[in-house]
């Protein structure tokens, strides 16, 4: 996870001084520099702890406001049925959602800092789980509230659920007349030479040979990258389209174009 995603649990995990904010601030410190997994795991247990305290805390306070106001606390009972008739009639949605933010909390599937692709092929950053909303925020800047009950039934891509590491598939075309294995080469140096690709061996770059197109020879390149490039899907397949047409360019590979062969089964003297 980049920095960034980091100083965003911060921000909205920790008070503003005191013993509580040195003490989480060393943790998060700690985990940008050893990004280990139970460390992980003890940011977003602090974050579900924080957000159930804070729902806590609303449910006492309108509890020592009604006391205050002289409402028997006996006689709940009756505010409870009252409620229950809300609920019945207008506010199942909200009840829904807060209902799906718990379980988004609790089961982890979302967190603050994940990636994610939404349905609509809209692609955000998750900021906030909310008492009724999921704030996320797009590569635009954009904030976006989601219900919570739309992230639990609908269906959501989390690209960073598990693992910060994601591998992209990038297409690209040659002339038929190009040389297969000096195209494979090419597009593994011009991989390598991208700052976001792993070179463990595991992860190495792939390239493969996908079909035969009506002009082209069509080719896969997958590249293994860190959080940092999975966030900006765009301006990374542009880096390697840009690396890609450099390779080509060097090692003189034609990009094909378009070709149609026309047979001429006979030809007609119009003088005649």
């Amino acid at each position: 996870m980049n920095s960034g995603a980091i100083d965003m649990i911060r921000a909205n995990l920790l008070p503003q001084d005191g013993p509580m904010q040195q003490g989480g601030a060393e943790l998060i410190d700690q985990w940008k520099q050893d990004p280990t997994a139970s460390i992980w795991i003890d940011i977003q247990q602090i974050y579900t702890f924080t957000r159930f305290i804070h729902y806590l805390m609303i449910f006492f306070g309108i509890l020592i406001a009604l006391s205050f106001i002289g409402i028997d606390m006996s006689k709940l009972a009756i505010v409870a049925g009252a409620l229950g008739i809300g609920v019945g009639l207008g506010l199942q949605e909200l009840v829904k959602n807060f209902v799906s933010g718990i379980v988004i909390l609790l089961e982890k599937s979302l967190k603050v800092g994940d990636f994610i692709e939404l349905e609509s092929n809209v692609f955000d950053i998750v900021k906030e789980i909310n008492f009724r909303a999921t704030l996320i925020s797009t590569n635009n800047n954009i904030d976006i509230l989601v219900p919570n009950a739309e992230l639990v039934t609908n269906r959501v891509i989390n690209w960073t659920l598990k693992e910060s590491r994601a591998r992209f598939r990038i297409p690209f075309s040659v002339a038929y007349a190009s040389d297969k294995e000096l195209v494979r080469q090419s597009v593994l140096d011009a991989a390598m030479s991208v700052s976001h690709t792993f070179r463990d061996e595991k992860f190495k770059p792939s390239v493969w040979f996908t079909g035969f197109g009506d002009s082209s020879l069509e080719f896969m390149l997958g590249v293994w990258v860190d959080y940092d490039a999975v966030i900006k899907p765009t301006a990374l397949r542009s880096e390697y389209l840009w690396a890609i047409d450099d390779a080509f360019r060097e090692n003189g590979i034609e990009i094909p174009f378009p070709q149609r062969d026309l047979y001429i089964k006979k030809l007609v003297n119009f003088d005649d």
